[in-house]
């Protein structure tokens, strides 16, 4: 009981601060009073970020105010530092979500080929993928040829003629993963498909991100070449 009064005592007391090699420490824990700030409002694309600041409801300085590219698919508008604390003001976040393409993954052949149609851009090599898992049977997959960069197989055209499917690697295709109001970075994927694992189961296909990650870096690029010339004057775009 005694010691209870001791430490509610001790606590009541005005904090003090001591120095301690120079350095400055409190003799108790300090919450600061920050400035109120309005909370972050929250977008789904660059669009609507432009507009913001265009109509500039909130009577914001331009000259003020910094757009980073955070990631692919999140940009934040930051406004200059506030005293005392010289905190940031996020004003607003404009976050783009989509479906990821399930990579690494061997799928069957209708899985596949539908969320290749409906998760990338139609280009050249989308198109020379698609044309390879869809012909390919399981018949084909066991008589695969495969050197590591190409891989073959026999696809039926008729009743007895065969057509040989040959598509090198690595492919490059183009997935919707960033803003839509940019191009889609397209990068190099490598393609593999495998036999059935039992008898009665289906071929497996799967593609592999192949750049080390490098697109992230090119559609942050793309982003901020797309703000500077969309935002007003005055507005700095980091990426």
């Amino acid at each position: 009981m005694i010691k209870e009064a001791i430490d509610r005592i001790l606590g009541l007391a005005r904090p003090e601060t001591v120095k301690v090699e120079e350095r400055e420490y409190s003799t108790h824990s300090l919450t600061p009073l920050e400035t109120p700030t309005p909370e972050t409002l929250h977008v789904m694309s660059l669009t609507g970020l432009v507009d913001y600041i265009e109509k500039n409801v909130d009577g914001l300085d331009h000259d003020n105010l910094m757009v980073v590219v955070d990631d692919p698919n999140t940009v934040r508008l930051i406004g200059n530092t506030l005293a005392p604390f010289e905190n940031r003001a996020f004003h607003l976040t404009s976050k783009f979500t989509f479906e990821e393409f399930p990579y690494e993954r061997f799928m069957s052949s209708e899985d596949f080929n539908i969320k290749i149609q409906s998760l990338f851009v139609d280009t050249h090599d989308r198109a020379a993928v698609l044309k390879q898992s869809a012909s390919v049977t399981d018949e084909a997959v066991a008589t695969l040829a495969d050197d590591g960069v190409t891989q073959s197989t026999q696809a039926r055209t008729g009743i007895a003629r065969k057509e040989e499917v040959a598509l090198k690697n690595p492919v490059t295709l183009a997935p919707y993963r960033t803003f839509p109001e940019i191009d889609q970075p397209a990068s190099p994927f490598v393609f593999r498909m495998r036999g059935a694992a039992r008898t009665g189961s289906e071929p497996g296909f799967a593609l592999f991100e192949a750049d080390g990650g490098k697109w992230r870096n090119d559609a942050r690029i793309t982003i901020k070449k797309w703000l500077t010339k969309h935002l007003p004057e005055g507005v700095v775009v980091l990426a």
